[in-house]
């Protein structure tokens, strides 16, 4: 009997509380960026076809690229990555017993926003509006239905 296969992603995950799928993603990338990051254009010495790695070939932080290796030659996935680690900050609001809830971020660009409950899971508020503020966009302001106690995640 054939071994089976179990994939790590489906089409439609990771869905609305799925924090399994969201903690499984967080670990491999951060194991992609721990173990296998690298300034050496030639690690590892006999990669694997479907091996990732992060070249910093400059190891100075810029043109940072994340590669697959297809079995003969390494590929670009994404280049420029350093933009991407710089630019992104994931900053947490915390809100207890209220309909409305005003995030005065000042990140200066409409954020990623994830609303969670005081578990941790993920809800869904009746509306999520990004706002100018002094020309720029650095505010959120989420509504629920009723009071609600929990976090307003940006990233952005």
């Amino acid at each position: 009997m054939a071994d089976e296969i179990i994939p790590l992603f489906e089409f439609d995950q990771p869905t609305k509380g799925s924090e399994l799928v969201s903690q499984i993603v967080r670990r491999n990338f951060n194991a992609l960026g721990t173990t296998n990051w690298t300034t050496d254009a030639s690690y590892p010495a006999a990669p694997q076809k479907g091996m990732q790695r992060i070249l910093d070939e400059a190891g100075a932080g810029t043109n940072i690229r994340w590669q697959r290796y297809d079995g003969t030659a390494w590929v670009d996935i994404m280049t420029h990555l350093e933009t991407a680690f710089t630019l992104a900050r994931r900053l947490e609001f915390d809100f207890t017993n209220e309909t409305v809830w005003t995030v005065n971020h000042g990140l200066g660009a409409r954020p990623l926003v994830q609303v969670l409950d005081a578990t941790h899971q993920a809800i869904e508020p009746t509306s999520i509006v990004h706002v100018q503020v002094g020309g720029e966009w650095n505010r959120v302001v989420v509504t629920h239905a009723g009071n609600e106690t929990g976090i307003v995640v940006c990233v952005g």
